[in-house]
């Protein structure tokens, strides 16, 4: 299964398939197309990764440089599992440990890097924002929805009459570090995964 942003800004929508846990993976790639500016989708594919990190047992750093061997190697195994789209556009797998419920985290960040114009790389991480979301009980937005949630991207959390909703999505921030979702619940089949790809 998988899904793909239009490069609208707004979010699309996977559904889940059964429960996820340890026979389960999660890919990511970052592909950079522009017919009016080439070059520059050129050196954003080439130089920008997507990264995605896995922790169970609650042990997801909030907002960390690193998340286990990430960013350091395009992917890693362990308790803090990452896997990124690797600076060259190919999709890379990360193979869930266990059942995926309501002690994990995920992990989002979005890393630029170009020795010879360190300037340019950290300005563009800075005007982009890749957010990760998920749903329950197929509450997910549509595909082509601006916000995933009310809060999202926004508030920790928001109320809806008397219910207070926690946030169910992360963002990169700008600042090429990994930034935590904490799922909350047993994530299963009646479930949706979210992306988007935002200029902040």
């Amino acid at each position: 299964r998988c899904t793909t942003t239009q490069g609208d800004g707004r979010f699309v929508r996977m559904d889940l398939d059964g429960d996820v846990d340890d026979n389960d993976q999660l890919a990511v790639a970052f592909r950079c197309a522009d017919p009016d500016f080439p070059a520059l989708a050129s050196w954003a594919q080439t130089n920008c990764a997507v990264f995605l990190g896995w922790a169970d047992s609650n042990r997801g750093p909030a907002d960390s440089d690193t998340w286990g061997l990430c960013p350091g190697a395009i992917s890693g195994v362990g308790d803090l599992r990452c896997t990124s789209s690797g600076f060259d556009g190919r999709f890379r797998a990360m193979t869930l440990g266990g059942d995926v419920d309501e002690n994990d985290d995920l992990g989002i960040a979005f890393v630029c890097r170009d020795a010879a114009d360190p300037f340019r790389a950290a300005a563009f991480a800075q005007s982009v924002a890749v957010h990760i979301a998920w749903a329950p009980n197929s509450q997910g937005p549509a595909d082509g929805a601006e916000q995933w949630t009310p809060q999202c991207p926004g508030e920790e959390s928001v109320r809806v009459g008397r219910i207070i909703v926690p946030r169910r999505c992360a963002q990169s921030l700008g600042d090429g570090r990994f930034h935590r979702l904490d799922l909350g619940r047993d994530i299963d089949d009646d479930d949706d995964l979210g992306i988007a790809l935002k200029r902040r």
